[in-house]
Order: structure tokens, then sequence, then C-alpha cells
């Protein structure tokens, strides 16, 4: 099902493509209830499932750093709307958070990021305000030249941002769900 988001099929497309499969396994489709709402409803919980497993299981033994740059996007309907691709990163760790819509000050801004942010375990470690209460914190200048260029990583989010914000769903949870399984996807493909 991950594939079918990573390839911006829709509902109805994907229908076509499931039946063909189960088809071609030898499964007679004529006795199944197919249809694109029971798809619909398929693909949202795997990428529910996907999402929690890609957030619980992420657990980095390294401090991170969080970029963010706030970038003009179309919304499903077309209209641009203001994004803000939200990448943390360290030594040898890149990790997408999220792609929000966001608006007003910097202060709303700031604590959307935070949010976000404490939605993922380990967070704490993660925030500066701890950094001097950790053992590791003397080894900062290691880390720092570790981590990977600020534009670099936003550019990845924005990009994934722009190739996939009006597919698919209009759920403003499904699709933060969907960024983070295709980022997923797009990293196990890569893998030999």
């Amino acid at each position: 099902m991950a594939s079918l988001d990573r390839t911006k099929t829709t509902y109805r497309e994907a229908m076509h493509i499931v039946a063909l499969a189960l088809k071609a396994v030898g499964i007679n489709v004529d006795e199944l209830t197919l249809s694109t709402s029971s798809l619909y409803g398929s693909r949202k919980a795997i990428r529910q499932s996907i999402g929690k497993t890609i957030q619980n299981t992420f657990l980095p033994n390294t401090h991170l750093v969080a970029h963010f740059d706030e970038k003009l996007l179309p919304d499903f309907d077309g209209v641009n709307i203001d994004r803000l691709p939200i990448v943390v990163s360290g030594k040898n760790v890149e990790k997408l958070i999220a792609i929000p819509k966001i608006g007003g000050t910097g202060i709303n801004i700031g604590t959307t990021i935070v949010q976000l942010l404490q939605n993922w375990k380990g967070v704490s470690n993660w925030l500066a305000e701890v950094w001097p209460q950790l053992v590791d914190y003397n080894n900062a200048k290691e880390i720092v030249t570790a981590v990977r260029v600020v534009n670099d990583c936003a550019e990845r989010a924005v990009e994934l941002a722009s190739d996939f914000n009006t597919a698919l769903t209009h759920d403003e949870n499904q699709h933060q769900l969907m960024y983070k399984v295709i980022e997923h996807h797009r990293k196990l493909m890569k893998e030999p």
C-alpha cells in the first residue's frame, strides 16, 4: 500500500491494480467485496500503523538539531498556503518530523514546532534547555560538525511536500502520515 501512496495512485486506479493482483494469484474477485471506500480505509489504517511504528522506533542515540523552513506550497485545492517542513538531524541521523500548515506569529510557529517534536519519543533529549544536564554535552563540537547543511534537509522535505501535497487525501492527519510513510519507503528503496 505504501507503494500506491508513493506513486500517487488514486483510489480508483488502485482498485484496478488490486483486482488484477488478486486475479494473478488465483483469487476470484467476483466473490469478494471490493470498493474504493474499503481501499481508502485500508490505506488510511496502513498509513497510521506505519506512521506510528516509524515514530515509536525512532530512538536516535545522538543529539539532534531541528531544521525548519517556511515554504508557500499549493494545498489540496491548488491555493497556495504556508507549510513548515520540520526535519531533525544529527550524527548519522536525518528524519522528517512533519510538514504542517502554519500561519501567524513566530510564537505560533515555535509552539507548533515544539508540539510536533514532543510527539516523538525521547524528545526531552532533543531540546536545547536540557543539553547542559547531559553527559555528552561537552562533545557538542563533534555533533555540530556532523550536522548536515540546514537547507539540504529542509529542501528535501519541501520537495516531498511539493510532490505529494495534493495527492490522494484531503485529511491533514493522513497527509502528515503519508509524508512519513513515503519518506520511509523511499529510504527502504535506496537500501540494497
